[in-house]
């Protein structure tokens, strides 16, 4: 059995985070985005070239995901 270090211990399951936002939990959708947002604002900035036109892209996109969670999950 692998041994969890402690970030990983209280990581949180996505597909648990993914439900609980279907649920309506605003605060699990906010640990959903914690957990891509790096990864989200790293393709925009790759396709962008700019800081904050990648930011006000990334921020969208969650923005319409949370509005949409049902057409995406």
């Amino acid at each position: 059995m692998k041994n969890l270090t402690k970030s990983e211990q209280h990581k949180p399951d996505l597909p648990d985070l993914i439900q609980k936002s279907l649920d309506g939990d605003a605060s699990a959708f906010g640990l959903l985005m914690d957990s891509q947002k790096q990864y989200a604002y790293a393709v925009a900035f790759r396709l962008l070239h700019d800081e904050e036109n990648s930011k006000d892209v990334v921020q969208e996109a969650f923005i319409r995901v949370w509005n949409n969670l049902e057409k995406y999950f």
